[in-house]
């Protein structure tokens, strides 16, 4: 294992799974004159709702797929079909939920559109997403990213397609992203489904006993919270904001500045699914040598993390001013600059998180995530009727900071735990250049230049200089 095999799979599955989250963002040029603020604050109230549910997809049964695969490599089929039945189930009544939810949220002025909105939504989720889920998995695991790229590649160049004709040329507004959403998984369904069928030879298994089902949630259903986090530190927000009546525009405002910002959670997750079969076999091999490796691959990781928030935080404001073609949306690029330095946590998080997993301490993990959304969601609960989309942002630094650190307290992580990750060190950093580009936002361009420059070559002469060393 090295940089270069860690850079590269990280490379792909960013451009892979996030492909069409990508070409949307160099689409904003484009869609973003046919649109308003109550296009975002519409669209970002009903997915804030939509990402409540979804995220309950899969019972939390992602982790038994990945250490199945590597304790049982002979009979890891025999697991995942009971799992694939499973949660294909369970979609359907999960499915019925979200048009309820669906139709109890959509605006009066909106209900007209319930019908179209409701079949977009609820039949990926039931039809779509459980062969996705064993697909997917399949290829990070035996660590083969590449299949990735191209079907989502394919998937959207169709999402680009469908999100100019609709927005822009048939003037549909926020409905054309509901159309270029259901087209993507579509698409990327196709393909996974070919997989799951004839290269996994995944099957329904309905012989599944109670004690079976019972076994296997009493370790999926603790991860639930852990997953779970997700949507309430990216989209309860939405929701509270939505409650206190905060404007539809203003939430619109901070619902593209979080987005954007949130472009930069492609990089944690990327490096999340490149490093995680990494940690898997460090910790497999039960070595002091390789809990180094793990933490020197974790402070890799961080660093190159933090680097590029910051370059991305420094230059928030001109790609705001060459991304988005309306006035009234181009004041939300502070709020796009906090919010990137809030997601450069996500490396240090890794090493505990990962330790957890392994160790299959899942009723331990929501005590991390679970615990900082519902951080985020009391502090939402006080600042926002005070600072309103402010409080929001000052609510998600906070959250995502207590994400990224709190498993470093836990007691089942120090006593599996043989070195030290030194996280408040890293934390520091992390909170220091949020300071510090907080400050520069507004610098002449020039300034910019010389520091970006300055900080690459820095960084650039290190990794020369020790790239013999960067193996873990």
């Amino acid at each position: 294992m090295s940089i270069k095999k860690l850079s590269v799979n990280s490379l792909v599955y960013a451009l892979g799974p996030q492909l069409p989250k990508l070409i949307n963002l160099f689409m904003l040029p484009i869609i973003t004159p046919h649109l308003g603020a109550a296009d975002y604050g519409v669209f970002g109230t009903l997915i804030a709702y939509k990402a409540a549910i979804v995220a309950l997809k899969d019972l939390g049964l992602t982790s038994i797929l990945s250490v199945s695969f590597y304790k049982y490599p002979n009979k890891y089929r025999f697991i995942w079909n009971k799992l694939f039945t499973l949660t294909t189930v369970w979609s359907f009544p999960l499915s019925l939920f979200l048009a309820y939810v669906i139709r109890l949220v959509l605006p009066e002025e909106e209900q007209c559109h319930y019908s179209v909105i409701a079949l977009l939504s609820c039949i990926p989720l039931f039809l779509f997403e459980p062969s996705k889920w064993i697909g997917r998995k399949y290829f990070q695991l035996n660590q083969k990213p590449f299949p990735i790229v191209t079907i989502n590649g394919i998937a959207a160049i169709c999402g680009i397609i469908s999100n100019y004709l609709t927005i822009v040329v048939l003037k549909m507004g926020y409905l054309g992203w509901f159309i270029s959403s259901f087209v993507i998984s579509f698409v990327s369904f196709l393909p996974y489904c070919w997989i799951c069928i004839k290269v996994v030879k995944i099957n329904f298994d309905f012989n599944v006993n109670r004690k079976w089902v019972m076994r296997y949630l009493s370790i999926g259903l603790p991860v639930l919270p852990h997953f779970y986090s997700v949507y309430l530190l990216n989209a309860s927000d939405r929701l509270i904001l939505d409650w206190y009546g905060v404007s539809l525009d203003d939430i619109g405002i901070y619902s593209l500045a979080y987005s954007l910002g949130g472009y930069f959670a492609i990089v944690g997750n990327a490096l999340g699914d490149a490093a995680g079969p990494m940690y898997m076999e460090l910790f497999n091999s039960k070595t002091l040598v390789n809990e180094i490796k793990a933490r020197n691959l974790t402070w890799i990781m961080q660093g190159g993390t933090l680097l590029l928030a910051f370059l991305v935080a420094l230059w928030a404001r001109e790609a705001f001013s060459i991304l988005i073609k309306n006035e009234s949306l181009q004041t939300g690029y502070i709020i796009t600059m906090i919010i990137v330095m809030s997601y450069s946590y996500r490396p240090i998080y890794f090493g505990p998180i990962n330790k957890l997993q392994f160790l299959l301490k899942t009723n331990e993990m929501w005590k991390i995530s679970f615990v900082a959304g519902v951080v985020n969601v009391l502090i939402n609960l006080i600042l926002v009727p005070i600072y309103g989309i402010w409080g929001a942002v000052i609510s998600t630094f906070i959250a995502m900071m207590f994400m990224g650190f709190r498993g470093y307290s836990l007691r089942s992580f120090i006593d599996n735990n043989p070195v030290n990750y030194y996280p408040l060190f890293w934390f520091l950093a992390i909170c220091g250049s949020t300071l510090l580009v907080y400050f520069l936002k507004d610098a002449q361009v020039v300034y910019k230049v010389i520091l970006t420059t300055a900080l690459l070559t820095v960084t650039t002469y290190f990794f020369l200089k020790n790239k013999s060393k960067l193996i873990f």
